[in-house]
């Protein structure tokens, strides 16, 4: 069943998130040479569980549940984490939370402290449970719950 209350809610959210991230974008871009790469990253809300945020070089992914419960603090510092590590590896091809994102947190005037404390809208991802099926051929299959 389709419910447009929560799509609606969902939609909001998603434009708050863009026009954060293009905000902390456009630091990005006058602090660096951006300017071999297309733009802003794309943006979406279907990252689930434990995780705030997620970055490649050309995608942000936020957990909206985590963004919803915690939206002032979200705004402040996991948009600017998530932009950061898309820098980082625009830059450097790799990022993690090492020296050259580290100075990119500091660029942007915010801590660069690695792990979020949010406990509202966290939810640990479903674990999967990997089982050794024995036909008795001699390559091992398994089996996932």
């Amino acid at each position: 069943m389709y419910d447009r209350h929560v799509h609606g809610q969902r939609l909001l959210l998603l434009d708050i998130l863009t026009d954060e991230t293009k905000k902390w974008w456009s630091i990005a871009c006058r602090l660096y040479d951006l300017s071999a790469f297309d733009g802003l990253p794309i943006i979406s809300l279907d990252l689930r569980g434990v995780c705030a945020g997620k970055a490649s070089i050309l995608k942000i992914w936020y957990n909206p549940k985590i963004a919803e419960n915690n939206l002032e603090d979200f705004l402040v510092r996991t948009v600017p984490h998530e932009v950061a590590h898309t820098v980082d590896r625009r830059l450097h091809g790799t990022s993690s939370h090492g020296p050259a994102w580290k100075r990119i947190m500091r660029d942007f005037g915010v801590d660069d402290s690695r792990c979020h404390s949010y406990t509202a809208g966290v939810t640990p991802a479903r674990r999967i449970a990997r089982f050794q099926y024995d036909c008795g051929c001699p390559e091992p299959h398994f089996l996932t719950s």
